[in-house]
């Protein structure tokens, strides 16, 4: 008679913890959603900003991602530019 009762409030307890996770486990993936919306949107903005593809307005883009990503504390991504040893806005030399 009174095991029909236990396995009643143990199958009441058991679903009471599922549903808590389930409840952690979509709170937790609604933030990741948020984050990576926020890094799509900082990458939206620099190419709406730089929409060229020379290597001055892939860095410049690349600044600009780094910026935004770094104000929302979110992590870096990889730059788009080629690494160069060099600088890429060389002076003229001056002229006597």
């Amino acid at each position: 008679m009174l095991r029909f009762p236990l396995t009643a409030l143990g199958v009441l307890v058991a679903l009471g913890t599922a549903d808590q996770a389930f409840a952690q486990a979509n709170t937790i993936q609604n933030q990741n959603f948020a984050r990576w919306h926020a890094a799509d949107k900082c990458v939206a903005d620099a190419t709406k900003a730089f929409p060229d593809h020379d290597l001055v307005s892939l860095q410049k883009r690349d600044g600009a991602v780094d910026q935004c990503l770094a104000d929302h504390k979110l992590p870096p991504r990889q730059h788009l530019a080629a690494e160069s040893p060099a600088p890429t806005i060389v002076e003229p030399p001056k002229g006597r």
